[in-house]
């Protein structure tokens, strides 16, 4: 019998070893989809209030539910803090009279909810809420996402009749925050590679005294900030795109600092203010009914192919 030839035996071994790793391939697939549909099952929801609330009835406890009521402190001041990451976030003003909510839905093997209440030596109560990974499974991994593992997800509700100094910090996460009504303190808001919309639907309770909007690597949009009517605003933005509605019903004179590093930015400016500081727009007084109109003190470090000013 003729020996073959070494192109034949080339061509007869390639592609068995081709058949072979195509088969090893398809193994570690099904593995890998084993895996994840593993790790995206079992999501746990859990739902807190805090407030001033009878506590619940008692109750045995599990580990995916948990109902806890802390009052809060008549007449004193309170801060609250707010860490998100990783998912979908929502904060809205809830009834006068009523307690924190909190709603979280999340998987608790791979994420870890952290609440702590605590009263300092001159009587402001804190809360502190945080959602990040970190749970018993080390955290979301890139598998359990691609097989459907859902994204956790918090809601918060805060009380108007409450005064409150709100910090609240999302990253890596989309978010909706609306603060229309509440009754705010100095207060800051940072957002970190998150996608998210803050509106201030209405006039606060009083107008706030100053405001904090940081934004990196991030897409922002703040609306209707004239309904907080803040005395001092910073305006940070770096290495991302935002759009900061300065439109409202401003009670005060304000000073503004925009400072955007490396970003793009659109600043619309109402059309019933004096604006200080900005070259390119031209200090029209609205106007009045006799009184002095309200003045908007702009400093910013940006060029103006950075941060366009327009009036609205």
């Amino acid at each position: 019998m003729a020996e073959r030839s070494p192109w034949a035996k080339f061509f007869m071994w390639g592609c068995g070893g081709c058949a072979g790793l195509l088969l090893i391939a398809a193994i570690v697939a099904v593995v890998l989809v084993m895996v994840g549909k593993s790790q995206a099952g079992n999501e746990q929801s859990v739902s807190e209030t805090f407030g001033e609330r009878p506590p619940a009835p008692s109750a045995p406890a599990t580990p995916e539910t948990r109902s806890d009521a802390v009052a809060v402190p008549a007449g004193a001041p309170a801060r609250v803090i707010v860490e998100f990451q990783s998912g979908e976030f929502h904060l809205s003003p809830g009834r006068a009279g009523e307690p924190i909510g909190v709603d979280a839905e999340y998987d608790s093997r791979r994420y870890t909810l952290e609440q702590t209440a605590t009263t300092d030596e001159d009587g402001v109560w804190t809360y502190r809420i945080a959602l990040s990974p970190g749970g018993t499974a080390g955290g979301p991994s890139i598998l359990a996402r691609l097989f459907g593992a859902s994204s956790p997800s918090l809601r918060v509700t805060l009380p108007p009749d409450v005064l409150i100094q709100l910090d609240t910090s999302l990253t890596a996460c989309g978010g909706e925050v609306d603060v229309g009504g509440l009754w705010l303190r100095d207060s800051r808001f940072a957002f970190n590679k998150a996608g998210v919309s803050l509106r201030v639907s209405e006039p606060l309770k009083e107008p706030i005294g100053s405001l904090d909007l940081d934004l990196s690597m991030a897409g922002g949009e703040f609306s209707r900030i004239g309904n907080a009517s803040p005395s001092r605003l910073n305006f940070n933005i770096r290495m991302a795109g935002g759009v900061l509605d300065l439109r409202g019903d401003w009670k005060q004179d304000s000073d503004i600092v925009i400072s955007a590093p490396m970003a793009g930015a659109e600043v619309i400016l109402p059309a019933d203010v004096l604006v200080e500081g900005i070259d390119s727009q031209p200090l029209i007084a609205p106007s009045t009914d006799g009184g002095q109109p309200l003045t908007l003190r702009i400093q910013s470090d940006a060029s103006s192919d950075d941060v366009r000013f327009r009036r609205m």
